[in-house]
């Protein structure tokens, strides 16, 4: 078929992906994007097709130097709205549909965020109890973690709490709040 359409091949040697720069790029910033969300949330490889989705929803709303615009404007003619954007892993609390059999039956489910679906209105989570990926409308977000002890909360959540983000919760102990974070930009990309 390459012969057939007149193309040439030339290929990149292995683990040379900066022969291909242009190409391979993306492909680089997405991976960098989905380690990141995958060790911050302290969730496995297993969820690495939620946060692909997720990564290319957020860089899909990040302004691009050549067009001005962010591509979701570029296709869609509006401006992306960012106020439903949540941190990838954070815990979610999704009320369960349908009556429910007598008034003070709990009627939520607990979770984890993994994104969303094609409309946005609708967020898929991991379920805690039955550790399937469900999709729901009716939720609450907890970016930091706050229903979590500060110790055992993910990695983002912890770094929203140490910067003051619901620092004066009474269960936060002073030894939980003793580590520091320390950030050092290793690409400009990042």
């Amino acid at each position: 078929m390459v012969e057939k359409e007149g193309f040439h091949l030339e290929l990149t040697g292995s683990d040379a992906s900066a022969q291909n720069g242009l190409a391979e790029n993306p492909n680089k910033i997405l991976a960098q994007m989905v380690r990141c969300m995958l060790y911050a949330s302290e969730l496995g490889p297993e969820m690495f097709s939620y946060a692909i989705v997720h990564a290319v929803c957020i860089k899909n709303r990040i302004p691009h130097s050549t067009i001005n615009k962010t591509p979701y404007e570029m296709f869609t003619g509006f401006a992306p709205d960012l106020s439903s954007l949540r941190i990838f892993g954070c815990r979610v609390f999704s009320r369960n549909p349908g009556k429910r059999p007598a008034k003070l039956d709990k009627h939520d489910s607990q979770g984890v965020f993994l994104g969303y679906t094609a409309t946005e209105k609708n967020i898929k989570y991991l379920d805690d109890i039955s550790g399937l990926v469900k999709t729901t409308t009716h939720v609450y977000y907890d970016e930091a973690s706050m229903t979590t002890h500060a110790s055992k909360a993910p990695l983002a959540a912890q770094t929203l709490q140490r910067l003051g983000y619901g620092f004066k919760e009474h269960w936060i102990k002073n030894e939980d709040r003793k580590h520091e974070v320390v950030v050092q930009l290793l690409d400009k990309n990042a």
